[in-house]
């Protein structure tokens, strides 16, 4: 189309150019159609057999046509009906793959999403535009009485299907700066509307989903290392459309070599190129493959799109993901810091509430014993106070060997609280251990009673018990406990 608007330049300008200039400019427009089939077959499946067809097509009318044109030059009228029907074989075959090409176009732009998405569209529209101004033009030509009025729609049509394919193709540095303004606003949306709870390989999924959307590609693949390592694994971060389960470990100097080896553009998928292509190409069945390095904060961050066919936007594609990966790293960073400070908050809240606990058994268990250390001071004093009410003898003091035995035996009791008392880690684990051993249960009992006799007498209370003789096996000192404690209080409350 550029050919016939310079040619037809230098016709008005300059003067009539060479025949054989005027050839190539007729065969190089009537291709149009078909080369624009071939680009939508780079990009996406077409079938072989409509390439072949569409090709055979334009080389069976072309070729008569322009034949047909050269030698109907200077003849008389006679031989135009031959060319008209040539004509118009020619325009049918251009707008029937015009019109094909169209739908593959269309067809790809609904693979993809932002400004490729746009960009195909805009092809699409600009074909069957151009397709348009083809046909209006043959309809003037066959029609001699409208011939005028159709020449002047077909070149506004056709300077339309110009502009479309200079906006698809070539579009200025603002529109572009839009495009990616907006694909950046709605993946910036769809990622700060997700829920706050998920963790940051979710972001990292969801740009690898957008990625393969934007670009229409196959497959996306993030990996990522440590900066400051050397040796350190390469993570997978986020697969889309990729099976990463059988995956080698890579290694950082992997990840380097196949971003050295990377250009500006989708280039083939050799497996025998890498470790890390070599699994992509097993794993993906794709012949294509871009890596693009993505900004991290100390790692090594890489986007590997696979796809079975080229990518017209490339660059432009680049620049959005860079931009949107800038985005995801922010928001995962985010992520991380809170869920440091939820693990963190989490853990002080236990370790407060295991605080808590300790100082509750603390208190539990400093409240039972000064109950229990009563009791055996109760009894201490108690055969203390009958000792000092016998007869003296001067200095010395008579008294019932039994009523020693029992503050022995009392103090025995006593210092065996006090030294559980002194046990931080009983009183820490908020249990007591118990020395399990054989003993007659109505010693123990009789020995419990005698105890705290004088704090019965003192009440004017008697105690008896009736017990029959029994081996039992229990922790003699802390029967002895319960058994104080209960006749204690008892005698207190009686």
């Amino acid at each position: 189309m550029a050919a016939l608007f310079v040619l037809e330049l230098v016709r008005r300008v300059v003067a009539a150019p060479p025949p054989i200039v005027a050839v190539l400019a007729i065969g190089l427009l009537l291709a149009q159609p078909f080369l624009t089939l071939r680009l939508a077959a780079q990009l996406g499946p077409v079938p072989r057999w409509l390439l072949w067809a569409a090709g055979l097509a334009y080389v069976v009318t072309t070729v008569p046509f322009i034949v047909s044109t050269q030698l109907s030059a200077g003849q008389p009228a006679g031989t135009q009906q031959t060319s008209l029907t040539l004509v118009l074989a020619a325009i049918g075959v251009f707008v029937a793959t015009e019109l094909v090409a169209a739908g593959y176009l269309l067809r790809h732009a609904r693979r993809r999403t932002g400004s490729a998405r746009i960009r195909l569209a805009l092809a699409a529209i600009a074909t069957v535009a151009f397709a348009t101004s083809i046909f209006a033009a043959g309809a003037g030509a066959a029609t001699s009485q409208a011939a005028e009025a159709t020449a002047v729609v077909a070149r506004a049509v056709a300077l339309l299907a110009a502009v479309g394919y200079l906006l698809a193709f070539l579009p200025p540095g603002v529109l572009r700066r839009i495009w990616q303004a907006q694909a950046a606003y709605r993946f910036s949306e769809a990622m700060l509307a997700l829920p706050a709870d998920l963790p940051s390989e979710a972001l990292w999924a969801r740009l690898a989903d957008t990625s393969r959307g934007l670009t229409g590609s196959d497959a996306a693949l993030i990996l990522r290392d440590e900066m400051d390592q050397s040796r350190t694994p390469v993570a997978v971060m986020a697969a889309s459309g990729l099976a990463t389960a059988n995956f080698p470990t890579f290694e950082r100097s992997d990840l380097v070599s196949l971003l050295a080896a990377a250009g500006n553009d989708f280039e083939r998928l050799v497996e025998n190129a890498g470790p890390i292509r070599a699994a992509i190409a097993r794993s993906s069945g794709g012949r294509f493959f871009e890596a693009i390095s993505l900004p991290g904060d100390g790692h090594h961050t890489v986007l590997i799109l696979v796809d079975r066919f080229r990518s017209l936007f490339s660059s432009d594609d680049r620049d959005v993901l860079i931009a949107l990966a800038g985005q995801t790293a922010l928001l995962a960073q985010r992520r991380e810091m809170f869920g440091e400070q939820e693990s963190l908050s989490q853990r002080l809240s236990n370790t407060v509430e295991a605080l808590r606990a300790a100082s509750q058994a603390k208190s539990d268990f400093l409240a039972s014993m000064s109950h229990e250390l009563r009791t055996p001071l109760s009894a201490i004093i108690g055969f203390s106070d009958l000792m000092r009410s016998e007869p003296h003898t001067g200095e010395n003091v008579n008294v019932p060997f039994e009523w020693v035995e029992h503050i022995h035996t009392s103090g025995n009791h006593l210092l065996a609280l006090i030294n559980d008392v002194l046990d931080l880690t009983k009183i820490e684990a908020g249990r007591m251990e118990l020395q399990r051993q054989p003993f007659d249960i109505q010693g123990a009992i009789s020995e419990s009673i005698a105890g705290l006799r004088p704090l019965a007498d003192r009440k004017s209370l008697r105690l008896t018990a009736e017990t029959a003789p029994a081996i039992v096996v229990a922790d003699r000192g802390r029967l002895r406990q319960v058994l104080y404690n209960l006749l204690s209080n008892a005698i207190k409350y009686t």
